[in-house]
Protein backbone atom coordinates (compact mmCIF):
# COMPACT_ATOMS: atom_id res chain seq x y z
CA UNK A 1 0.00 0.00 0.00
CA UNK A 2 1.29 3.47 -0.87
CA UNK A 3 1.03 6.65 1.16
CA UNK A 4 -1.44 8.05 -1.37
CA UNK A 5 -3.93 5.27 -0.58
CA UNK A 6 -4.17 6.37 3.07
CA UNK A 7 -5.80 9.35 4.73
CA UNK A 8 -6.23 10.52 8.30
CA UNK A 9 -9.07 8.60 9.96
CA UNK A 10 -8.59 5.33 8.03
CA UNK A 11 -8.84 2.13 10.05
CA UNK A 12 -5.78 -0.06 9.40
CA UNK A 13 -3.89 -3.16 10.55
CA UNK A 14 -0.08 -3.44 10.80
CA UNK A 15 1.15 -6.48 8.85
CA UNK A 16 4.85 -6.80 9.74
CA UNK A 17 7.47 -5.88 12.33
CA UNK A 18 7.37 -5.49 16.09
CA UNK A 19 3.76 -4.27 15.98
CA UNK A 20 2.39 -6.98 13.69
CA UNK A 21 -1.35 -7.46 14.17
CA UNK A 22 -1.94 -4.10 15.88
CA UNK A 23 -5.06 -2.33 14.64
CA UNK A 24 -5.87 1.35 14.90
CA UNK A 25 -6.57 4.61 13.10
CA UNK A 26 -4.31 6.80 11.00
CA UNK A 27 -3.89 10.11 12.85
CA UNK A 28 -0.89 11.55 10.99
CA UNK A 29 1.16 10.88 7.88
CA UNK A 30 4.33 12.05 6.17
CA UNK A 31 6.31 11.09 3.10
CA UNK A 32 8.06 8.19 4.83
CA UNK A 33 5.67 7.04 7.56
CA UNK A 34 2.13 6.91 8.87
CA UNK A 35 1.18 7.33 12.52
CA UNK A 36 -1.35 4.73 13.78
CA UNK A 37 -3.28 5.35 17.02
CA UNK A 38 -3.98 2.22 19.10
CA UNK A 39 -6.95 3.03 21.35
CA UNK A 40 -6.33 -0.04 23.54
CA UNK A 41 -2.99 1.27 24.80
CA UNK A 42 -3.44 4.99 24.11
CA UNK A 43 -0.19 5.08 22.10
CA UNK A 44 0.73 6.05 18.56
CA UNK A 45 2.99 3.94 16.37
CA UNK A 46 5.02 5.23 13.42
CA UNK A 47 5.39 2.66 10.65
CA UNK A 48 6.06 2.54 6.92
CA UNK A 49 2.91 2.83 4.77
CA UNK A 50 4.04 -0.32 2.96
CA UNK A 51 3.31 -2.58 5.94
CA UNK A 52 -0.25 -1.50 6.75
CA UNK A 53 -3.53 -2.60 5.23
CA UNK A 54 -7.06 -1.23 5.44
CA UNK A 55 -8.90 -3.19 8.09
CA UNK A 56 -12.48 -3.36 6.77
CA UNK A 57 -13.37 -4.58 3.30
CA UNK A 58 -15.12 -1.37 2.06
CA UNK A 59 -11.77 0.44 2.28
CA UNK A 60 -9.63 -2.25 0.62
CA UNK A 61 -10.57 -1.36 -2.99
CA UNK A 62 -9.81 -4.90 -4.16
CA UNK A 63 -6.11 -4.81 -3.21
CA UNK A 64 -6.08 -7.92 -1.06
CA UNK A 65 -2.73 -8.84 0.39
CA UNK A 66 -1.37 -12.39 0.54
CA UNK A 67 -0.09 -11.51 4.00
CA UNK A 68 -3.65 -11.36 5.39
CA UNK A 69 -4.44 -15.07 5.08
CA UNK A 70 -5.10 -15.66 8.78
CA UNK A 71 -8.73 -14.91 9.69
CA UNK A 72 -9.40 -12.28 12.33
CA UNK A 73 -10.37 -13.49 15.79
CA UNK A 74 -13.86 -12.98 17.21
CA UNK A 75 -12.42 -10.51 19.73
CA UNK A 76 -10.84 -8.43 16.96
CA UNK A 77 -14.06 -8.40 14.96
CA UNK A 78 -16.06 -7.37 18.01
CA UNK A 79 -13.74 -4.48 18.87
CA UNK A 80 -13.40 -3.08 15.36
CA UNK A 81 -16.85 -3.81 13.90
CA UNK A 82 -19.17 -4.04 16.89
CA UNK A 83 -19.32 -0.27 17.39
CA UNK A 84 -20.61 1.87 14.52
CA UNK A 85 -18.91 4.93 16.02
CA UNK A 86 -15.45 3.37 16.42
CA UNK A 87 -14.14 5.29 13.39
CA UNK A 88 -14.46 8.52 15.41
CA UNK A 89 -11.75 7.55 17.92
CA UNK A 90 -8.75 9.90 17.72
CA UNK A 91 -10.57 12.72 15.93
CA UNK A 92 -10.71 16.27 17.25
CA UNK A 93 -14.34 17.33 17.46
CA UNK A 94 -16.78 19.90 18.76
CA UNK A 95 -20.18 18.99 20.23
CA UNK A 96 -22.84 20.93 18.31
CA UNK A 97 -26.04 19.88 20.11
CA UNK A 98 -27.32 19.18 23.61
CA UNK A 99 -26.23 20.33 27.07
CA UNK A 100 -22.53 20.16 26.16
CA UNK A 101 -22.83 22.18 22.94
CA UNK A 102 -19.63 24.10 22.25
CA UNK A 103 -17.33 21.67 24.08
CA UNK A 104 -14.17 20.86 22.12
CA UNK A 105 -11.89 17.87 22.51
CA UNK A 106 -10.63 14.55 21.15
CA UNK A 107 -12.68 11.32 21.12
CA UNK A 108 -10.73 8.65 23.00
CA UNK A 109 -13.24 5.81 23.26
CA UNK A 110 -16.70 4.78 22.14
CA UNK A 111 -19.69 4.65 22.30
CA UNK A 112 -19.71 8.30 21.27
CA UNK A 113 -22.45 10.75 20.15
CA UNK A 114 -23.79 10.11 16.65
CA UNK A 115 -21.83 11.81 13.85
CA UNK A 116 -24.71 14.24 13.23
CA UNK A 117 -23.89 16.00 16.51
CA UNK A 118 -20.18 16.42 15.81
CA UNK A 119 -18.08 18.73 13.68
CA UNK A 120 -14.79 16.96 12.97
CA UNK A 121 -11.28 18.42 12.76
CA UNK A 122 -12.06 22.02 13.71
CA UNK A 123 -8.45 23.02 14.21
CA UNK A 124 -6.25 20.88 11.93
CA UNK A 125 -2.69 20.69 13.21
CA UNK A 126 -3.49 22.19 16.59
CA UNK A 127 -4.16 19.65 19.39
CA UNK A 128 -7.05 20.88 21.53
CA UNK A 129 -6.70 21.62 25.28
CA UNK A 130 -6.88 18.41 27.32
CA UNK A 131 -5.95 19.09 30.96
CA UNK A 132 -6.87 15.61 32.22
CA UNK A 133 -6.47 13.03 29.39
CA UNK A 134 -7.76 9.55 30.15
CA UNK A 135 -4.88 8.01 28.18
CA UNK A 136 -1.34 9.35 27.55
CA UNK A 137 -0.64 10.95 24.18
CA UNK A 138 3.03 10.98 23.14
CA UNK A 139 4.69 14.00 21.56
CA UNK A 140 4.45 12.35 18.13
CA UNK A 141 0.85 13.54 17.90
CA UNK A 142 2.05 17.14 17.78
CA UNK A 143 3.45 16.68 14.28
CA UNK A 144 1.37 18.82 11.97
CA UNK A 145 -1.37 16.91 10.14
CA UNK A 146 -2.15 17.39 6.44
CA UNK A 147 -4.15 20.52 5.65
CA UNK A 148 -7.91 19.94 5.39
CA UNK A 149 -10.96 22.15 5.10
CA UNK A 150 -11.43 24.49 8.06
CA UNK A 151 -12.85 27.88 9.03
CA UNK A 152 -12.31 30.57 6.42
CA UNK A 153 -11.30 33.00 9.18
CA UNK A 154 -7.67 32.70 10.30
CA UNK A 155 -7.19 30.09 13.03
CA UNK A 156 -5.90 31.18 16.46
CA UNK A 157 -2.55 30.07 17.79
CA UNK A 158 -2.72 26.76 19.65
CA UNK A 159 -1.80 28.39 22.97
CA UNK A 160 -4.61 30.94 22.52
CA UNK A 161 -7.39 28.43 21.82
CA UNK A 162 -8.57 28.13 25.48
CA UNK A 163 -9.19 31.88 25.68
CA UNK A 164 -10.70 32.47 22.24
CA UNK A 165 -14.48 32.71 21.64
CA UNK A 166 -16.33 29.63 20.44
CA UNK A 167 -16.30 28.87 16.71
CA UNK A 168 -19.51 28.38 14.77
CA UNK A 169 -18.79 25.36 12.51
CA UNK A 170 -21.86 25.89 10.30
CA UNK A 171 -21.10 29.49 9.33
CA UNK A 172 -17.31 28.91 9.43
CA UNK A 173 -16.85 32.24 11.17
CA UNK A 174 -16.01 33.03 14.80
CA UNK A 175 -18.89 33.53 17.21
CA UNK A 176 -18.05 35.89 20.04
CA UNK A 177 -19.49 35.24 23.46
CA UNK A 178 -21.44 37.81 25.45
CA UNK A 179 -18.60 38.30 27.89
CA UNK A 180 -14.95 37.83 26.87
CA UNK A 181 -13.96 37.92 30.53
CA UNK A 182 -16.01 34.80 31.18
CA UNK A 183 -14.29 33.02 28.30
CA UNK A 184 -10.92 33.72 29.91
CA UNK A 185 -12.20 32.59 33.30
CA UNK A 186 -13.52 29.35 31.78
CA UNK A 187 -9.97 28.52 30.71
CA UNK A 188 -9.11 28.16 34.41
CA UNK A 189 -11.66 25.41 35.05
CA UNK A 190 -10.86 23.69 38.39
CA UNK A 191 -9.76 20.24 37.19
CA UNK A 192 -7.48 20.20 40.24
CA UNK A 193 -10.56 19.25 42.30
CA UNK A 194 -9.96 15.65 41.20
CA UNK A 195 -6.94 15.49 43.51
CA UNK A 196 -7.59 13.42 46.64
CA UNK A 197 -6.09 16.13 48.87
CA UNK A 198 -9.31 18.19 48.41
CA UNK A 199 -11.66 15.40 49.54
CA UNK A 200 -14.13 16.60 52.24
CA UNK A 201 -12.90 20.19 51.95
CA UNK A 202 -15.72 22.74 51.85
CA UNK A 203 -14.31 24.83 49.01
CA UNK A 204 -16.31 27.73 47.57
CA UNK A 205 -16.97 27.53 43.82
CA UNK A 206 -18.74 30.08 41.62
CA UNK A 207 -20.81 29.17 38.55
CA UNK A 208 -20.01 31.19 35.42
CA UNK A 209 -20.74 31.20 31.68
CA UNK A 210 -23.70 28.81 32.03
CA UNK A 211 -26.35 30.59 29.98
CA UNK A 212 -28.11 29.00 28.10
CA UNK A 213 -26.54 25.53 28.26
CA UNK A 214 -26.89 24.77 31.97
CA UNK A 215 -30.32 25.02 33.63
CA UNK A 216 -31.02 27.95 31.26
CA UNK A 217 -28.67 30.18 33.23
CA UNK A 218 -30.75 29.95 36.41
CA UNK A 219 -27.67 29.48 38.62
CA UNK A 220 -25.28 31.82 36.81
CA UNK A 221 -22.89 33.68 39.17
CA UNK A 222 -24.14 31.79 42.24
CA UNK A 223 -21.58 30.55 44.76
CA UNK A 224 -21.79 26.97 46.03
CA UNK A 225 -19.88 24.46 48.13
CA UNK A 226 -17.71 21.63 46.74
CA UNK A 227 -19.11 18.15 47.51
CA UNK A 228 -17.00 15.91 45.29
CA UNK A 229 -16.26 14.92 41.68
CA UNK A 230 -18.36 12.54 39.57
CA UNK A 231 -16.85 11.71 36.19
CA UNK A 232 -16.51 14.97 34.23
CA UNK A 233 -18.68 16.99 36.61
CA UNK A 234 -18.38 18.54 40.06
CA UNK A 235 -21.03 18.08 42.76
CA UNK A 236 -21.86 21.56 44.10
CA UNK A 237 -24.34 22.40 46.85
CA UNK A 238 -26.47 25.50 46.28
CA UNK A 239 -28.68 26.10 49.36
CA UNK A 240 -30.51 22.77 49.79
CA UNK A 241 -29.88 21.54 46.25
CA UNK A 242 -26.86 19.60 44.98
CA UNK A 243 -26.06 19.95 41.26
CA UNK A 244 -23.57 18.15 39.04
CA UNK A 245 -21.82 20.98 37.19
CA UNK A 246 -19.36 20.49 34.27
CA UNK A 247 -15.84 21.78 35.05
CA UNK A 248 -15.90 24.64 32.46
CA UNK A 249 -18.86 26.20 34.30
CA UNK A 250 -16.90 26.68 37.54
CA UNK A 251 -14.14 28.89 38.93
CA UNK A 252 -12.70 28.98 42.46
CA UNK A 253 -14.05 31.74 44.71
CA UNK A 254 -11.08 34.03 45.36
CA UNK A 255 -10.46 35.73 48.73
CA UNK A 256 -11.29 39.43 49.14
CA UNK A 257 -10.11 40.43 52.62
CA UNK A 258 -8.01 39.48 55.65
CA UNK A 259 -9.11 36.84 58.18
CA UNK A 260 -10.68 34.64 55.49
CA UNK A 261 -9.89 30.91 55.61
CA UNK A 262 -8.41 29.74 52.31
CA UNK A 263 -6.88 26.66 50.66
CA UNK A 264 -4.01 26.67 48.17
CA UNK A 265 -5.15 24.73 45.08
CA UNK A 266 -1.81 24.81 43.23
CA UNK A 267 1.85 25.43 43.93
CA UNK A 268 4.08 24.10 46.73
CA UNK A 269 1.33 24.54 49.38
CA UNK A 270 -1.36 22.69 47.39
CA UNK A 271 -4.06 21.24 49.66
CA UNK A 272 -2.96 23.20 52.76
CA UNK A 273 -5.31 25.54 54.62
CA UNK A 274 -4.41 29.01 55.87
CA UNK A 275 -5.89 32.14 57.39
CA UNK A 276 -5.14 35.42 55.64
CA UNK A 277 -3.27 37.84 57.91
CA UNK A 278 -2.59 40.52 55.28
CA UNK A 279 -4.62 40.65 52.05
CA UNK A 280 -3.25 41.90 48.74
CA UNK A 281 -4.45 41.68 45.14
CA UNK A 282 -1.18 40.00 44.14
CA UNK A 283 -0.03 38.23 47.32
CA UNK A 284 -1.55 37.28 50.66
CA UNK A 285 0.41 36.88 53.89
CA UNK A 286 -0.99 33.74 55.52
CA UNK A 287 -0.68 31.77 58.73
CA UNK A 288 -1.15 28.02 59.02
CA UNK A 289 -4.77 27.37 59.98
CA UNK A 290 -4.21 24.47 62.38
CA UNK A 291 -2.18 26.45 64.87
CA UNK A 292 -2.65 26.48 68.63
CA UNK A 293 -1.33 30.04 68.93
CA UNK A 294 -3.97 32.77 69.19
CA UNK A 295 -1.68 35.46 67.77
CA UNK A 296 -0.14 33.44 64.98
CA UNK A 297 2.62 35.11 63.00
CA UNK A 298 2.78 35.14 59.20
CA UNK A 299 4.07 31.77 57.97
CA UNK A 300 4.11 32.20 54.21
CA UNK A 301 3.22 34.53 51.33
CA UNK A 302 1.05 32.97 48.61
CA UNK A 303 -0.08 34.35 45.26
CA UNK A 304 -3.69 35.46 45.65
CA UNK A 305 -4.90 33.73 42.49
CA UNK A 306 -3.70 30.38 43.89
CA UNK A 307 -6.17 30.52 46.81
CA UNK A 308 -9.81 29.45 47.12
CA UNK A 309 -12.12 30.51 49.96
CA UNK A 310 -12.84 27.60 52.35
CA UNK A 311 -15.27 27.01 55.22
CA UNK A 312 -13.61 27.05 58.65
CA UNK A 313 -14.58 23.49 59.62
CA UNK A 314 -13.25 21.79 56.47
CA UNK A 315 -11.49 18.47 57.01
CA UNK A 316 -8.10 17.77 55.53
Amino acid sequence: MTLYDLKVGDKVRILLGDHEGVMGWVVNQDEDYVCVFNDRTGTEIEVSPGIVQFFTSPFVFGTESSELKAPFSDVQKHVMKGDSNSHLVGKQVMVTKGDFRGYRGRIKSTPAPPPSTLAGFLFPGYPLPDPQPSVPYPAAFLVQTPAIAGPSTLLPNSEDIPTTPAWNPSSRTPHRGNDDTEAVMAATSPYWLRDDCFTNMRLSLRLINTNPNFHRGEHKYKCGEFKGVVGDAVRVQLSFKILEVPFPYLIPERPECKSQVVTAFTGPHKGSQFRIKEFGTDFCSCSILKSTMLLRKVDVKITTNQLVVTARDSQQ
